[in-house]
């Protein structure tokens, strides 16, 4: 028997784990359990396939689990379904995937009837069940050591269990069984379906640790395009890091945003964000994404601060953005947004207008079609999405934070303003 074990929880990146480890030269043998099957992987080739329970297994030295917040998995799963799973990809003729096709499309045609579903929906697509599910029969865990691998932070999570292998870090990550080309990305903003998706999945939210992100477990987050940003810059990003300890801090780079994306969206994605030209539309992009994903903080590099984030921020509003002085509504700035939790209404509209824009390589400003001009013409066309917006004043917050512009740190042709002007917004424009 092998040392490790591979939990195979579907729609979580666990293919991509799979062959991350049927390819890495360090690892000449593992178990996966996937769906009550035991798959016996030697070097690089399956070498077996038993039909066994987890809990018949005799005891791993690690076992390592790949897992998603149960929303973003659930959305995945039934986008992936409602498609006609490995039939909507064509790879051949799958009539297992067709008949659950045909049945989610009787049972659930769209998201909200789904989360009313879910019970009846998982009795015949195991993919919908909790991932604590397979674990319930088990007395104790599977191994000494259990890793998880969270697709929120895949990358990381899984040097971090290469480590406890003694094994070095790899490089990025190819995604595999990623999201159909073309197809619409979409949340549901139905506090009702939350609320039945959370207490389907409270085992999930409870023993993997997504209830307990809240409050200064947030993340706050922060983007600069180069992974070393100037003198300047690291000093106004370090201010954040050092005065907020209770916050979850994560700096991300080009590369590092485009992997977060494709690992919690779609490859199609991080593609068409790696094809972004000007950085400032990198940064627009990817914080919708980040937010509407994970909820957190979002702080533009340039900005410092010079108290805690607890000192000013309101935890009573699930979304606060900033206004400057000079605007006036329904103008607001993006240079600070706080979503107290993932899938927030607006951010979710506001993506679902980046997306197809961004895979088409269309937009024609940074500011109207990606940045606050957006924001600006979401709330004004459909004004219930700003309903819980709460508007932190630039007046309110001048003593704690200096709201700083990349003006202050690049020469003034290398402006995102200037740059439009002249250049494509895509490297693929040109």
């Amino acid at each position: 028997m092998s040392s490790l074990l591979f939990v195979h929880i579907a729609k979580a990146g666990g293919t991509s784990l799979r062959r991350l480890l049927k390819s890495h030269e360090g690892i000449s043998r593992f178990d996966c359990f996937h769906n009550g099957f035991l798959l016996r992987f030697e070097n690089g080739r399956r070498v077996g396939r038993y039909r066994v329970e987890l809990n018949s297994l005799e005891k791993y030295d690690v076992a390592v689990i790949a897992l998603r917040h149960p929303l973003a998995r659930l959305q995945s799963c039934y986008r992936y379904f409602l498609s006609g799973g490995l039939n909507g990809r064509g790879k051949g003729v799958f009539p297992d995937d067709l008949r659950k096709k045909e049945f989610l499309h009787s049972v659930a045609p769209n998201f909200s009837v789904c989360c009313q579903r879910l019970a009846e929906i998982s009795e015949q697509i195991p993919h919908f069940r909790p991932a604590s599910a397979w674990f319930d029969s088990t007395v104790g865990p599977p191994a000494k050591s259990l890793v998880c691998c969270r697709q929120e932070s895949f990358s990381a999570d899984v040097n971090g269990f290469l480590r406890v292998l003694g094994l070095p870090s790899s490089g990025g990550l190819e995604h595999h069984n990623k999201g159909l080309a073309g197809s619409s990305w979409a949340v549901s903003s139905n506090i009702v379906d939350l609320r039945l998706v959370k207490d389907f999945y409270r085992k999930d939210f409870s023993l993997f640790g997504y209830e307990s992100r809240r409050s200064g477990s947030l993340p706050l987050v922060q983007y600069w395009n180069e992974l070393e940003p100037p003198f300047l810059v690291v000093e106004r990003m370090d201010s954040w890091k050092s005065l907020n300890p209770g916050w979850e801090y994560r700096r991300f780079d080009r590369q590092t945003a485009a992997d977060f994306l494709g690992e919690a969206y779609d490859m199609e994605i991080a593609a068409a964000f790696l094809d972004i030209r000007l950085p400032a539309m990198q940064a627009d992009v990817f914080r919708v994404g980040f937010l509407l994903h994970c909820g957190g903080l979002w702080v533009d590099a340039v900005t410092s601060t010079m108290r805690s984030v607890d000192s000013w921020i309101d935890r009573r509003h699930s979304l606060q953005m900033l206004r400057r002085d000079h605007q006036e509504y329904p103008k607001i700035a993006t240079q600070i947004i706080y979503a107290a939790r993932p899938c927030l209404p607006l951010l979710c509209a506001v993506w679902n207008e980046i997306v197809p824009r961004l895979l088409a390589r269309s937009g024609e400003t940074v500011y109207r079609h990606f940045g606050p001009g957006l924001f600006r013409d979401l709330m004004i066309s459909r004004p219930s999405l700003a309903l819980g917006l709460h508007i932190i004043s630039e007046s309110s917050v001048r003593n704690s934070l200096l709201i700083g512009s990349s003006s202050s740190v690049l020469p003034a042709e290398q402006h995102w303003s200037k740059r439009q002007e002249r250049e494509s917004l895509y490297m693929s424009g040109e």
